[in-house]
Formats: structure tokens, sequence, C-alpha cells
């Protein structure tokens, strides 16, 4: 989540080395992350699937500043098992409506 708003360039400057997979899910090249990462950005979730451990899933919103710019992420991790795709929509949208409620704490005057 807190990479989706660096821009390509500065993406493949972190990562230009490549990436170490960690599982058979996780994304291994910049190419992928940047494609990746765009998706991130177009959807304003992330969601991963063992790509980090095996067997644990995510879901992920940003927090943004005054600004408009990512500061955190708010997140919840689980079992895969427990976090169903059927159910992602509704944890989808109480983390956007908790991470907009933040987001005002924080500053932030409209969502991205």
């Amino acid at each position: 989540m807190m990479l989706a708003d660096l821009a390509p360039a500065d993406v493949a400057g972190m990562f230009g080395g490549g990436l170490k997979k960690l599982t058979d899910h996780t994304v291994d090249t910049v190419p992928d992350l940047t494609g990746m990462l765009a998706r991130i950005r177009q959807a304003g979730y992330a969601v991963s699937r063992g790509e980090s451990t095996e067997g644990i899933s995510a879901v992920a919103v940003p927090l943004r500043d005054v600004t408009g710019r990512t500061v955190a992420g708010l997140a919840v991790v689980a079992p895969t098992e427990r976090l169903p795709d059927a159910g992602l929509s509704v944890l989808i949208d109480q983390l956007q409506q908790a991470a907009e409620a933040f987001s005002k704490a924080l500053g932030n005057r409209g969502m991205d």
C-alpha cells in the first residue's frame, strides 16, 4: 500500500537489483511490481494472498495526510481461510470508512 503512491521510476530505483521471492506468490520483478502498484492505486486498496508468508492474507487501505500523501496504512491480516473472497468487499468498505475518519483526523479533507 505504501509503495503505491511512488512514481514507477522511484520504485525501479528502490528495487533495481530485483526483489526477493518469499513465496510462490511473491511478485519478484520490477515490471510486475509496478503493474501491481498501478492496480492498487486504481482500486484504492491492496490485497495480499500469501505473497509475504504462505497461508497469510491481508487487505490494506491508505491513510492520507493534509497534502493527500499516504503516510500510513490500515490493514487486516489473517490466515487466508479467514479472509475469503466472498467477504472482502464488505471488509474493504469498512476499512475505507475507518481510513477516511483517520485521514480526516490527519487533516485530509477528501480521499483520492
